[in-house]
């Protein structure tokens, strides 16, 4: 079976990889979306090797949690970009990248830092917190 969500890597300085819908792709298909950002600033990896700039976006479903596109810009972008194309295809959710253990120090530490910033995005636009959670099982 054929996977429609293929992912891109541009080997660019920085790097540029993604995978799914964007926000505005989202917005065109009438689906609300959330973005979660992690930014590299923020991650002791890209910290020790002095390669802080970057961000990577997740965009999903606000109803349900539902990982629709990761997008990435910086060092490792078409390495990471992965395991988001792994949740993806199994019609996951954040909650994947929160209920996990994730190496550290790894840039794939953004997809958690992502994730709890999009949650925290969900909560502040009034959607019921709990109801998104129990619909996300």
């Amino acid at each position: 079976m054929a996977d429609d969500n293929l992912a891109y890597g541009i080997y660019s300085i920085p790097y540029i990889s993604g995978i799914g819908l964007t926000v505005q792709q989202g917005i065109e298909l009438h689906i609300d979306v959330t973005v979660g950002r992690a930014y590299y600033e923020n991650l002791t990896r890209a910290d020790l090797n002095h390669e802080t700039d970057g961000i990577l976006k997740l965009v999903f479903r606000t109803d349900n949690l539902k990982l629709i596109g990761v997008h990435i810009l910086g060092e490792n972008a078409a390495e990471i970009i992965h395991l988001g194309q792994s949740v993806m295809a199994h019609n996951g959710t954040i909650k994947y990248f929160i209920e996990r253990v994730l190496n550290y120090p790894t840039y794939s530490e953004a997809y958690k830092i992502a994730a709890f910033n999009g949650l925290n995005r969900v909560h502040k636009t009034g959607v019921k917190y709990q109801k998104v959670l129990e619909k996300s099982n």
